[in-house]
């Protein structure tokens, strides 16, 4: 039984010679040692979250000056603040599982590779797991095990595998038959995992879409959104 009916006795005062209660709980001790174990489990659980966030962190891709970025990162001008405030709810609303996939298109130097950081890293902080690569890097990865056939494989359900991904400078590689095969790989793997996908280009629709091929674009549409920052190029700390 469980409730208010008896008194556990935590402090006692010495006074003329006798035993004097000066505090008491009048809790069950059932109810005071599930309350303890409440707390306890609460602390080991921030604990735990507060070490796998680090760790999440520091495997998922992001480095340099982007290393950790949040959203309070991403500069606006009173100018450009609608275009760029929109761009980046439309980023959120992908985190957030609103659609699974997202172009990021306009010229270098207005953000988008602060963007595609930024939302892996909220990614890593809400415990997902997520990566950050560029289109070029990620093929360097696959040709780093070109004498080991049987690894591509690998390679590609790993990439498959993430919560969230997010390819940058896409269509900045040579766009080779065996980078282009790769790709629609990890591409259809996600779609068919439901996995969501962030990509970044300098490349219009009609560019991107020759260089994807139309079976990968019918592939991103599937929940996808096209988000254009095409605001003035600005560099500096947005990269």
């Amino acid at each position: 039984m469980h409730g208010l009916y008896s008194s556990l006795v935590i402090g006692y005062r010495s006074e003329d010679g006798r035993e004097v209660v000066i505090e008491e709980d009048k809790r069950c001790h059932h109810c005071v040692r599930e309350e303890e174990e409440k707390q306890r489990q609460h602390i080991a659980y921030e604990q735990y979250k507060e070490k796998r966030i680090t760790e999440l962190l520091a495997d998922n891709g992001v480095t340099g000056i982007f290393e950790g970025v949040g959203y309070d990162s991403f500069i606006t001008d009173p100018l450009q603040e609608p275009g760029k405030l929109h761009v980046r709810g439309m980023v959120m609303a992908w985190l957030s599982g609103s659609f699974r996939n997202i172009i990021l298109s306009g010229k270098p130097g207005t953000g988008k590779t602060l963007l595609a950081s930024i939302a892996i890293n909220e990614a890593s902080r809400i415990m997902r797991p997520a990566l950050y690569t560029t289109e070029q890097k990620l093929y360097r990865t696959f040709r780093a095990v070109l004498q080991y056939p049987e690894k591509e494989g690998q390679l590609v359900k790993q990439f498959a595998a993430f919560d969230f991904l997010a390819i940058d400078e896409l269509g900045r590689s040579a766009g080779t038959e065996y980078e282009a095969r790769l790709l629609a790989e990890i591409i259809d793997d996600r779609y068919k995992g439901n996995k969501a996908t962030l990509f970044s280009t300098n490349m219009n629709h009609e560019e991107l879409t020759a260089y994807l091929g139309d079976n990968v674009i019918r592939r991103i549409a599937v929940s996808g959104r096209r988000a254009k920052c095409d605001w003035p190029p600005y560099r500096g700390v947005q990269g």
